[in-house]
């Protein structure tokens, strides 16, 4: 298990937190509580703020999914797109981004950094889900098209 590797996304009404799975190269799904909505981010300045406590996660309220069996060897990263639909993993060979949909654990795209080992700092997702980037010890980034249908 890659410790301190994580990735979390809260879109409106849901919150979904990747973690490295118990086995190697696996990625553990956790769908959370959603968050409260603020009712107000500028409150009157006349009325003080009622502390509010966090809402607890309980086990009925925590939804795990399948591990998702993502590579064979270590992961490296772990990036969500903003809405929680996709995860992008990639492992400790430097060389495949793959991405999958978060509800179905099905792999979506397999996309190729190069054919020489790397170590990839960094992969994020554009806001509209229809591009991804990598960056890796190589000096390089890729911006890859995802060129999937259904992405905002």
């Amino acid at each position: 298990m890659a410790p301190g590797l994580l990735a979390m996304a809260t879109a409106p009404k849901s919150t979904l937190l990747a973690t490295a799975g118990r086995q190697l190269g696996h990625v553990q799904l956790l769908h959370l509580p959603p968050c409260p909505e603020s009712r107000s981010r500028n409150p009157p300045l006349s009325t003080k703020p009622v502390p509010q406590k966090p809402p607890s996660a309980t086990l009925s309220t925590l939804k795990s999914t399948t591990p998702i069996i993502a590579h064979s060897t270590a992961l490296t990263t772990l990036s969500l797109t903003t809405s929680g639909r996709l995860v992008a993993t990639t492992s400790s060979n430097g060389t495949l981004i793959r991405i999958w949909n978060t509800s179905t654990g099905a792999k979506v795209k397999e996309l190729r950094r190069g054919t020489d080992k790397a170590e990839i700092y960094g992969v994020s997702f554009r806001p509209d889900e229809r591009e991804v980037c990598v960056w890796s010890d190589k000096g390089t980034i890729h911006v890859f098209s995802l060129g999937l249908s259904g992405t905002s």
